[in-house]
């Protein structure tokens, strides 16, 4: 029986021996690295025009040349109908609009890629006139459009309105890409910087105009300076965007001239227009554009019908379209028109959009190819001379365009020569172009290249190859191993069995013999005890233990203690995972006390550690351990990371502090997350701020600033962020991005609320490096009380004081900070205390600090969406007569009401014969109307004395403040959101 189990165990060991042996030589045989196929990302831009949407689709391969992606125009779909802005009024129409461009992205992009493709929406001009001219329904339409774009699987990044200077940027990035400016592909298969001069930019559209170009000058207008990062290189650009100067909205603005200077008559002789061409129309539409708002004639009937004849006068036509320019207004050294600060032009430059269309109709029509001044000229005489029967005859395909060549050709010539500058030298350098290559030139590429380096990228995939020789070797290795492995299997079986039936003997014969006889001495009266014990116990090695220490039967090994699970049908999986259990308890305590300990080598051991076990991390048994090192490791290998970011299920058991790594290089991934909370943030202010519960309106006013933010999402926000300056970087900018796109102020609440959560955990990584934090907590003691003393507004000031030369960005922030509702509202009444105090001292406004600095405060606080905005960061200056005419006047009205107020409480027969006015001094009207500060003032001061029940002030003050109001609220002035629902 002993020889027989030796000789079976001895085939264990010899299995294991050819199995080492075969991972050896597997492991001994050279590989190499062999990169997978090109993985390709996608992205969608929607560019909303004036007069059209156009969608493309680009591609760049997944691995990114210094940060920014490799781009080409994958396809394009152009919407049928106008641009997003024409459906003002049509509910719902927009988005329907672009419905079979977007089928037609869900076709052209891979299924699998579907939920990693970004989709943008850019809206230009025609939206940025919308929106001066109707906010709201600028507002309806892109929230429609976002719905209906977040309904398909792409990740919809979000659709706003680009500013004209962003819209000529990206237009100039697009060019320069296409000319291979930036990076090229190079002989040897790499991508390589040819180091090349960049070439400007000109850009024509329906309802403005851009001009973009790299200069040597100094920029005297900081409007104009944009700032641009691209494959490794930083460029500084003059931009410039010319709204109303587009084509359709100059044709306006031509007509609305001519109307101006002929009158209304019933005939307008539109010298533009070719000789033939006469049209009867209703200008019920003209003068409904923020562009011809100024030209509408004070004696207008809409409904009156106008015929419009031309006369194809070139030198009438060129004086008209001139006088749509200023040539004569410029406070710097040179300018361009309308008074805006223009450099020389230098350089090539490429010209798109309606200049190309233009310059191939002028091809078409006259036979002349446009290379310098005099040749536009002559091809613009040639252009009004033709009449229009002879122009329908050579192109009768655009005959809804034809009339208006004349006036766009003119238009071009003015823009081009007396505009910007181009003479017989730069304009030959000038390109007229529609397409490169299979890319359409506008500004939607570059709008894709300059956020595909905010996208992240994934690393080459590399797979381990062998020569067909060894990979025969290892096949037949393979197939003898698992013959092999069978016939172990069956002999096991057999040995086990033995095994079972031998150890049942023993047992027998044990109790026949009375083997265990002399255990009675120990206190057992028989063996059958040691039996009982095993067979009715739930832990059978807990069991055994317990049994050894007892009967002092101290084996140096359980292995022959195993027969006996057999014995009473416990399977030995059991036994191993009960000591599998306690040895990973003991290493995650092992783990923990080296990260907690101060031996340097520690974080060496740790990712040791890692490297083993890191494999074998999706088994459930093993996971807490990998997680643990994970947690414990400052810095996680990369190539770990990017394994655990592409398993969901791993991505969302590990620790915050392994997601804090991954986040910090994949912003797209780290917003995702912010995303929801931001949104709850908000949710949950609107909510609270709206109720007609007043339970829950007192718990939105009453908490300390301390308690405010320890809610549920500052403080996630605060654990997300840790330690780590990056993450907190990004989650500013989300704030100031959502600030900028919706104008919620509450976004500024949560800065300030954030940034003093991380105060309270003593974060120093943080604190120390923002330049708001001092400032920050100083002003979250006076909200808390309400009050800004002497000392701090003392302290205030020299925070805003100390701002030297270089860190005028930092002002953005502080603007934020001081438009916070709360900051506000502590502000405006710190202001009005101290109104009251220097009417008991008998002292004017000016004479007091403390007031100006709460003026200065408050001013700064409402310049804060124009400075983020337009990036000009300077302290916005305070009107001399808020101060000199405007408070003196409030100080009076406060004089009137609490005199009023006095009256009421006197006994009948002490009262006087005073009668309380009805009207508002004119000074204090004006102000409310034209001056955001006046006006959050008055509307703090409506609450005052609605808390007085002063009904006569309301009926005085509450109609000049509706005008105010109106005139304010966008962006809304911080107070009146928390005013809002206590003047309903």
């Amino acid at each position: 029986m002993g020889n027989q189990q030796q000789s079976c165990r001895i085939i264990v060991p010899v299995a294991m021996l050819l199995m080492a042996t075969v991972g050896i030589l597997l492991l001994a045989i050279n590989t190499e690295d062999v990169k997978e196929p090109t993985q390709y990302m996608y992205g969608i831009v929607l560019d909303a025009g004036s007069s059209h949407t156009a969608m493309f689709i680009y591609k760049w391969p997944a691995d990114k040349q210094n940060d920014t992606g490799i781009v080409s125009q994958h396809s394009e779909c152009h919407v049928k109908g106008g641009g997003i802005s024409s459906y003002a009024g049509q509910k719902g129409g927009a988005a329907l609009s672009l419905e079979s461009c977007m089928e037609q992205a869900m076709k052209n992009i891979p299924k699998a890629r579907h939920q990693v493709t970004p989709l943008y929406l850019g809206a230009t001009a025609g939206m940025r006139l919308l929106n001066i001219s109707q906010p709201k329904v600028s507002d309806e339409i892109l929230k429609e459009v976002e719905e209906k774009l977040k309904s398909y699987p792409f990740r919809f990044k979000g659709a706003s309105i680009l500013t004209g200077q962003e819209e000529g940027a990206y237009g100039w990035v697009t060019v320069n890409y296409l000319l291979e400016n930036f990076i090229k592909y190079g002989f040897v298969g790499h991508w390589l910087s040819p180091g090349k001069e960049t070439v400007g930019a000109l850009d024509f559209g329906g309802a403005s105009t851009q001009i973009t170009f790299e200069t040597k000058e100094k920029v005297e207008d900081k409007n104009n300076l944009m700032t641009l990062q691209l494959y490794g290189k930083n460029y500084s650009i003059y931009t410039q965007s010319f709204l109303c100067y587009g084509r359709d909205q100059m044709l306006r603005q031509l007509l609305a001239h001519l109307i101006q200077s002929q009158g209304t008559n019933g005939l307008i002789v539109h010298p533009c227009f070719p000789e033939g061409y006469n049209v009867s129309k209703t200008l019920d539409t003209l003068f409904d554009s923020p562009c011809t708002a100024s030209s509408k004639p004070s004696l207008f009937n809409e409904a009156k019908q106008l015929t419009i004849v031309g006369s194809g006068n070139y030198n009438h036509c060129l004086k008209n379209v001139s006088q749509i320019f200023s040539f004569n207004i410029c406070s710097y050294s040179k300018c361009s028109f309308n008074g805006v600060f223009q450099p020389i032009v230098a350089g090539k430059f490429m010209a798109f959009s309606a200049f190309y269309y233009i310059y191939y109709f002028l091809q078409r029509a006259t036979g002349i190819t446009v290379t310098s001044p005099k040749l536009l000229e002559e091809a613009a005489i040639n252009v009004c001379n033709l009449s229009f029967p002879e122009m329908l005859q050579k192109f009768p395909e655009q005959q809804s365009r034809l009339q208006d060549y004349c006036a766009a050709t003119v238009f071009m010539q003015v823009l081009l020569l007396r505009g910007y500058g181009f003479d017989q030298t730069s304009f030959s350098r000038i390109s007229f172009q529609k397409k490169a290559g299979d890319t359409s030139i506008g500004w939607a590429l570059g709008y894709i290249l300059n956020l595909s380096s905010l996208l992240p990228s994934e690393s080459v995939s590399l797979r381990k190859a062998i020569c067909p020789g060894a990979w025969s070797m290892l096949v037949f290795l393979f197939t003898f191993l698992f013959i092999l492995a069978v016939v172990l299997l069956l002999m096991t079986m057999c040995c086990k069995k033995k095994e079972i039936s031998a150890t049942r003997s023993i047992i027998q014969r044990a109790q026949e013999t009375k083997m265990f006889a002399g255990l009675s001495e120990l206190g057992i009266s028989n063996g059958e005890d040691l039996k009982e014990t095993l067979t009715n116990c739930t832990e059978p090695l807990k069991a055994i233990d317990q049994f050894q220490m007892e009967n002092g039967i101290l084996l140096p090994t359980l292995q022959s203690a195993l027969p006996f699970l057999d014995l009473h049908g416990t399977p030995r999986l059991e036994f191993h995972q009960s000591v599998f259990d306690e040895l990973r308890d003991k290493l995650m305590e092992r783990v923990a006390f080296i990260a907690e300990g101060k031996d340097e080598d520690r974080y060496h051991k740790l990712e040791e550690l890692l490297e083993k076990s890191f494999p074998l991390v999706r088994m459930p048994s093993i996971q807490p351990v990998v997680m643990q090192v994970m947690k414990h490791l400052p810095k996680v290998p990369e190539k770990k990371l990017k394994q655990v970011m592409a398993d969901k299920e791993l991505y969302k058991v590990c620790a915050v502090e392994v997601k804090r790594q991954i986040w910090q290089d994949n912003q797209a991934l780290f917003g995702d997350e912010v995303s929801p909370l931001l949104k709850q943030y908000i949710v949950e202010k609107e909510a609270a701020l709206f109720s007609n519960d007043l339970s829950i309106l007192h718990n939105f006013f009453s908490p300390s600033p301390k308690t405010r933010r320890q809610g549920e999402v500052v403080q996630k926000l605060t654990q997300m962020i840790g330690k780590n300056v990056k993450l907190y970087d990004m989650v500013l900018q989300f704030l100031r991005t959502l600030f900028l796109r919706t104008r919620n102020v509450h976004y500024c609440t949560l800065r300030a609320e954030l940034l003093m959560s991380l105060h309270d955990l003593d974060v120093s990584e943080i604190c120390s490096v923002d330049p708001c934090h001092k400032f920050t907590w100083c002003l979250d003691a006076c909200i808390r009380e309400k009050f800004v003393d002497a000392k701090r507004a003392r302290e205030l000031q020299g925070f805003l004081d100390s701002m030297k030369k270089g860190q005028e960005q930092v002002l953005g922030d502080l603007s934020m900070i001081l438009c916070d509702p709360f900051a506000s509202n502590t502000l405006v009444l710190s202001t009005v205390r101290n109104l009251q105090e220097l009417l008991s001292q008998d002292a004017l406004p000016r004479d007091s600090p403390d007031l100006l600095l709460l003026l200065r405060m408050l001013c700064l606080g409402q310049g804060a969406w124009d400075m983020i905005d337009s990036q000009v960061f300077k302290e916005p200056r305070l009107e001399l007569e808020v101060v000199t005419r405007f408070l003196p006047a409030m100080m009076s009205i406060v004089v009137d009401d609490y005199t009023f107020t006095v009256e009421q409480k006197l006994p009948s027969e002490e009262k006087s014969s005073l009668t309380y006015p009805n009207t508002l001094p004119d000074t204090f009207t004006r102000y409310l109307q034209e001056n955001r500060v006046a006006c959050e003032m008055g509307l703090y001061y409506v609450l005052h004395i609605a808390k007085q029940r002063n009904k006569n002030a309301l009926q005085r003050l509450l109609p000049a403040l509706g005008v105010a109001t109106a005139n304010h609220l966008s962006p809304p002035i911080p107070i009146f959101c928390i005013l809002n629902p206590c003047t309903h």
